[in-house]
């Protein structure tokens, strides 16, 4: 019998230690480490920067509202989601509405030790399309003809992959909720022309000075299209952004869950 319970001994320690070189093995060959079970509170910093400002408010919607007033009602709304839900850190970056150089906006959320940027838009469109109209008995200009998402990433940078595994995540999410992409941006004209690299979900290429000086993986988001009546009142009704923010926040817990710790 001690012989017996002596084989069973040496029969685990053996088995404990080939367990141990196979783990071992794994590490040393570079073997993928299981994926994360989820994004615990506060393990992405996200920093969010409200496009524009008070000042320079950017684009004008259909109705005369100013495209700084949607960016940060979008923003407010997104990281009162966030903390309510809450696995992400949500970082309001310039939440006054300074007029800020766009090369500063992303070395605010470095400040902030953000893991990625994003930028929030509302979008508009060019020139040659808009329309005279009046609204509450007041000139107005708009264009119908262009609606839906926008996303753009900087064609350079050692962040460029990141930036776009982000920017494929929102938009796979934008378009699980029924959101489509335009396409106007990448039109062979003066203020255009930005190269569009995923048509499907609305990804783009450009220069833009916010993205190619960001050391972070970032983003520019464009909400969507606010010279475009019906879009702009869409826009307006809490519902609705209800259902884009929680789409965005959906795509930055994937975004968490994916990136390496």
């Amino acid at each position: 019998m001690q012989r017996v319970r002596n084989l069973n001994s040496y029969w685990r320690a053996g088995a404990f230690v080939a367990a141990s070189l196979l783990a071992l093995g794994q590490n040393c060959f570079g073997a993928e480490p299981p994926p994360k079970e989820g994004c615990p509170k506060g393990d992405l910093r996200v920093g969010v920067d409200i496009g524009h400002s008070v000042v320079k408010y950017g684009a004008r919607s259909a109705r005369g509202g100013h495209e700084f007033a949607f960016n940060k009602r979008f923003v407010n709304e997104l990281s009162a989601y966030g903390d309510a839900e809450s696995h992400l850190n949500f970082i309001v970056l310039n939440p006054r509405g300074q007029d800020l150089a766009l090369r500063e906006r992303p070395q605010l959320a470095m400040a902030e030790r953000a893991d990625i940027f994003i930028s929030i838009h509302h979008d508009a469109v060019n020139d040659k399309y808009l329309q005279p109209w009046m609204f509450e008995d007041r000139p107005e200009q708009f264009s119908d003809k262009f609606q839906g998402y926008s996303l753009f990433i900087s064609p350079e940078g050692k962040n460029r992959r990141a930036s776009l595994s982000l920017a494929t995540l929102i938009g796979q999410e934008f378009k699980a909720i029924g959101r489509s992409p335009t396409l106007h941006h990448a039109e062979p004209i003066k203020g255009e022309g930005r190269k569009l690299i995923n048509a499907d979900l609305g990804i783009y290429e450009a220069p833009f000075a916010v993205l190619v000086s960001s050391p972070l993986p970032s983003v520019i988001v464009e909400i969507g299209v606010i010279v475009n009546r019906t879009e702009e009142e869409h826009l307006n009704e809490a519902e609705f952004r209800k259902r884009i923010e929680q789409a965005l926040f959906k795509a930055l817990e994937a975004y968490c869950k994916s990136a390496p710790s």
